[in-house]
């Protein structure tokens, strides 16, 4: 539609957002490990997850260098893809923060 990338990572979480509230345990700690299998899924690696039920953070690595070349983004582009995950926190009543670490990123929930 001519949106820009942040306006299209936005839209997509806010659709997976709604599956994700038929998740029975909302806790933070079992939702940051549902986002990290999703990065794990597409090829991230778990470096560390920790959490219970009021915070729960996972650290991971992903060739994000690889994956914006590939998608023709920028990187910083490419390592805003994390933000799927506010609208999907919103959802399920959490609050969601990430933060870059050249290859490796936290995906942080909480309450």
């Amino acid at each position: 539609k001519g949106e820009g990338l942040k306006e299209w990572i936005d839209y997509v979480g806010k659709f997976h957002a709604q599956g994700w509230e038929n998740i029975e345990d909302k806790s933070p700690r079992n939702i940051a490990r549902e986002a990290a299998l999703n990065w794990v899924s597409c090829g991230a690696k778990l470096i560390s997850f920790a959490g219970d039920d009021t915070r729960a953070e996972a650290v991971l690595e992903f060739a994000v260098d690889e994956a914006a070349d590939w998608w023709k983004i920028s990187t910083s582009d490419a390592q805003q893809l994390n933000r799927v995950f506010f609208p999907i926190a919103k959802q399920v009543g959490l609050n969601f923060d990430w933060m870059s670490e050249g290859k490796q990123f936290r995906i942080i929930f909480s309450i």
